[in-house]
């Protein structure tokens, strides 16, 4: 139904599909704050209107209650994945409060954002929380070289979050080192039930900084390989460079010790922090991932395309092999094949699913591949 949209996006915009229920969308309006907040009324109400139907079905026709939250910058981010974030928050204190559409505000006073009661014994024995899954492509042939998990969690009156939304919950509470640990066993179990199966897939997982930090992480993971017994070079952990911006020695020695475990390094987020060439150039690193904010647009600015290009050849000559995030067009795609991008993962090839529905009979990829 995306076509029906299309009259009420202003020109150039980007559309990006978070989840399976909500849909982003950016946009450039005018420099004057008042003119941008009219801007995105107008836009916001107009999508509202065709988001709303009616919607031919086989035997009845069908009406949709959708709500809009609202992000605008600079106040609430430079950065789309900062727009994107405070734009969902939005949208649930617009879905909470049953209003057709919300704007995100800066001061926490005015903001009054009710947040899911996170309590881990009881977000764990509900079985709230749970891996999702999405295939790494190589771009040059299409063929799937491994998937990236994500933890979500169902949250009771508030739907889905993904793990951005999930991870500054966690954090908060103080329950971030140990959720992140759980869904790393998890994960090691379940690669011991696909071995039984003969499935041996490539998998990358996300730790944040305060894991990669902890003494214990190692050892973890050590005990994790062997109790479950499996090979670390079907792993490769994820993590930003706030881990090596905040404690380098610290940080150098937890990834020597993984590398002589046999894990893998992936650096993410290339493009949205200071990427400093130090921190490209440590020996543990094996790939690098693009942000989406280097990702988007690149059919649409020459400037963009530069500033990615540059960001890939320094990458290739730094050793890593590269890969793109949330790629959803196919000239996206092709430009980042042509720059010299190994891989990607977005909605253009698959979205995300439960991680229990790979290699099974609710495995969608499959069906439709």
């Amino acid at each position: 139904q995306l076509q029906r949209l299309a009259p009420a996006l202003p020109l150039g915009s980007v559309l990006h599909r978070p989840d399976e229920s909500r849909l982003a969308v950016l946009f450039s309006s005018g420099p004057r704050p008042g003119q941008a907040i009219a801007d995105t009324r107008r836009i916001a109400l107009d999508l509202l209107a065709a988001c709303h139907g009616p919607f031919a079905l086989s035997h009845a026709d069908c009406t949709l209650q959708c709500h809009v939250g609202i992000a605008i910058a600079p106040q609430a981010g430079t950065d789309a994945v900062s727009l994107q974030r405070n734009a969902g928050l939005a949208l649930l204190q617009a879905s909470n409060q049953d209003s057709r559409l919300h704007f995100w505000q800066q001061e926490p006073a005015q903001l009054q954002l009710p947040q899911p009661d996170f309590n881990l014994e009881q977000v764990l024995g509900q079985y709230q929380c749970q891996l999702w899954v999405q295939p790494i492509v190589q771009l040059d042939n299409g063929e799937t070289l491994s998937y990236q998990t994500e933890l979500r969690w169902a949250a009771p009156d508030f739907g889905m979050l993904t793990y951005a939304e999930l991870q500054p919950l966690a954090l908060q509470h103080g329950h971030l080192l140990a959720l992140e640990r759980w869904g790393f066993s998890q994960l090691c179990q379940q690669i011991k039930l696909w071995q039984q199966q003969k499935h041996q897939p490539q998998l990358q997982y996300t730790f944040g900084c305060d894991n990669m930090l902890h003494l214990g992480l190692v050892a973890f993971i050590t005990e994790q390989l062997a109790d479950h017994d499996l090979d670390a070079s079907q792993l490769t952990l994820r993590c930003d460079e706030q881990a090596y911006l905040q404690d380098p020695d610290l940080f150098l020695q937890q990834a020597n010790q993984l590398q002589q475990l046999g894990v893998r390094l992936l650096l993410s987020g290339i493009g949205a922090g200071l990427s400093a060439l130090r921190v490209l150039q440590l020996p543990c690193w094996s790939a690098a991932e693009l942000s989406h904010t280097i990702c988007v647009g690149l059919d649409q600015s020459d400037q963009q395309r530069n500033i990615c290009a540059s960001l890939v050849r320094l990458l290739v000559n730094c050793g890593l092999t590269v890969q793109g995030c949330m790629l959803e067009q196919e000239l996206q795609t092709y430009l980042l094949h042509v720059m010299g991008v190994q891989a990607g993962r977005g909605d253009f090839f698959a979205a995300m699913q439960p991680l229990n529905h790979l290699f099974s009979d609710n495995d969608q990829w499959r069906q439709s591949a």
